[in-house]
Order: structure tokens, then sequence, then C-alpha cells
């Protein structure tokens, strides 16, 4: 069962990338501070994912553990410092 939500979850992430990946590349202008987020997050998100699922195959193992650990991490710091340099913490693009 939790291996069906992890799925789930893992392939809406990867699906919602895509969809900000392709509204950065359409729409957002090529100076804002959100034409550097954008992309950002469109490569980051399906490489968590990508060891996420990883973790799935070899369960016992503490070094890729520790790396999707560490990766989520530094995607919640990138985001904070996201939303602090644009100045609005409660932005969508943050959350």
């Amino acid at each position: 069962m939790l291996h069906s939500i992890i799925w789930i979850l893992s392939w809406l992430l990867v699906i919602g990338a895509m969809q900000q990946g392709y509204g950065a590349w359409r729409w957002i202008g090529r100076k804002s501070a959100e034409s550097v987020w954008s992309p950002g997050s469109s490569l980051a998100a399906p490489q968590i994912v990508f060891a996420r699922h990883l973790m799935l195959v070899w369960p016992g193992d503490g070094r890729l553990a520790l790396l999707v650990c560490l990766s989520a991490a530094a995607w919640t710091g990138v985001a904070y410092g996201f939303g602090r340099s644009i100045g609005k913490m409660a932005d969508p693009h943050v959350i």
C-alpha cells in the first residue's frame, strides 16, 4: 500500500514539474526571478523522484536514504530562499 502511495505522489510531482517547466518556458519573462526558479524546479523534482524510486528497489541502502533526505532538505531551503528573495512567502511558487 505504501509503495502505491509513493508511486502516485511521485508521478504527480513529475507531472507538476513538467507543467511548471512548460509554463516557465511559455509565459515567464526572461529576466525575472521566476525565470531562474521555474526551470530549476522542473529539473530538480524528477531527480528527487528518481532517487526515491531507487529506495523502493534497494530499501536497505542507507546512503541512498541519506541522499534523498538531503535532497529534500536542500529543496526546502531553495524554496525558502526564493520566497525570501521575492518577499512573498505565501506565493504559490514557494509553497
